[in-house]
């Protein structure tokens, strides 16, 4: 048998906010929309250095959002409907 292991907490630092953005093909407003943030939120976090200091649930967010394949993304669309879903798919 195969064992599922879990995989570590997304760890939020302006790079991987970027590289996990440009994962999906999404521009700023589109990731920022997936995550429940405004779209100075991810251009703000996406230029600053080192780790980000994120409310919990925004790192619960970034999280899942991290667990979606772009294929997951593509079909469930962006904003509100992918949010609630989020739990589900992680």
């Amino acid at each position: 048998k195969k064992v599922k292991t879990k995989k570590p907490p997304f760890k939020a630092t302006s790079a991987s906010v970027k590289r996990l953005r440009k994962s999906f093909s999404m521009t700023p407003i589109e990731f920022a929309n997936l995550v429940g943030v405004s779209q100075t939120c991810i251009i703000n976090w996406e230029h600053q250095r080192g780790k980000l200091n994120l409310q919990q649930r925004t790192k619960d967010a970034l999280d899942k959002t991290s667990c979606l394949t772009l294929n997951q993304v593509k079909r469930r669309g962006s904003g509100s409907n992918l949010l609630f879903t989020l739990s589900m798919l992680c």
